[in-house]
């Protein structure tokens, strides 16, 4: 049963449909021509990091876009990302410069006036985006998107709402994720009492409610877990599954019921009459803890 972390991106991504509504060589992203990230560091040493990837196949893009990135008067250039695009090279264009604000704009252009029609693009940057121009959807980190595993968000139990910078879904083939939320804003042995933020704290509570899960119920596949983890999760958010909170915050519920054993079958009183009589033979020979070990192993 593999848990995986959703991602701490949300607030980090600008994604949408690819334009040049005003045929300039100029390219909107989700609307905007600009598009505003936050810089990294302190003091005189600034810096800005953007990364921006097309819906081109990899090693095969045909459409060559560049990156810019300057400053508000755009009087500064900070930097420039040329990568060729000609059928054999990846769609993704990369700048990591120094900055001289807190805030800088990245543009993105298209070489000779080609066209973007069809296209989609998703632009990154660690630090942040624009509040107002970010993209929550589809902000998962790998392999949280994968189908084999139970993706976790975080969220606030305090107030059930989701933390910003949880990544959302859907995956790129349209799957929901994440499957549900957990806590995050925690404390911590290691980090005392300081608050611990981001889904690699939130996704342990999960784990640690499947390994609990198991003890109770040893023969439970992967399959059963993720059905009793999503059957006991609190609905947040809008009603029913969403690509936020998935199926909701994630809850022990009740202890799993029934023995681990078969106890349907009419001939299960002799079985277990038949171990408990071998194990008190055996106990006569290597003492309680030989019973004990014996009968547990049968039936919790």
């Amino acid at each position: 049963f593999y848990v995986a972390a959703s991602g701490n991106e949300g607030g980090s991504y600008v994604s949408g449909e690819l334009t040049d509504i005003d045929g300039n060589g100029w390219i909107e992203l989700n609307g905007d021509e600009g598009i505003w990230i936050a810089t990294s560091g302190w003091g005189d040493e600034l810096w800005a990091d953007v990364t921006f990837r097309w819906s081109e196949p990899i090693g095969a893009a045909e459409v060559d876009l560049d990156l810019t990135v300057t400053d508000e008067s755009e009087g500064y250039l900070c930097g420039v990302s040329e990568d060729p695009q000609s059928g054999n090279h990846p769609p993704i264009e990369w700048v990591s410069c120094e900055a001289n604000d807190d805030w800088m704009l990245v543009w993105i252009s298209v070489w000779e006036n080609a066209s973007v029609e069809g296209l989609r693009g998703w632009l990154y940057s660690g630090p942040g985006v624009d509040d107002s121009q970010a993209t929550y959807s589809e902000t998962l980190t790998l392999p949280a998107d994968a189908e084999g595993a139970f993706s976790v968000g975080a969220y606030y139990p305090s107030s059930g709402e989701l933390a910003w910078y949880s990544s959302q879904g859907p995956t790129n083939d349209g799957r929901m994720k994440p499957e549900v939320v957990a806590a995050a804003g925690i404390s911590t042995v290691t980090y005392g009492p300081m608050s611990a933020e981001g889904t690699s704290f939130a996704a342990p509570h999960v784990a640690g409610l499947a390994a609990l899960i198991l003890e109770q119920k040893p023969r439970y596949s992967p399959e059963d877990i993720r059905s009793y983890l999503i059957e006991n999760a609190q609905d947040l958010g809008v009603d029913g599954p969403d690509n936020e909170f998935g199926h909701g915050a994630v809850l022990a519920g009740g202890e799993p019921k029934g023995c681990g054993c078969s106890s349907a079958s009419p001939r299960g009183g002799w079985w277990l009459s038949v171990v408990s009589l071998v194990a008190l033979l055996r106990r006569r020979r290597n003492g309680d803890l030989t019973v004990t070990t014996a009968l547990h192993g049968v039936c919790r």
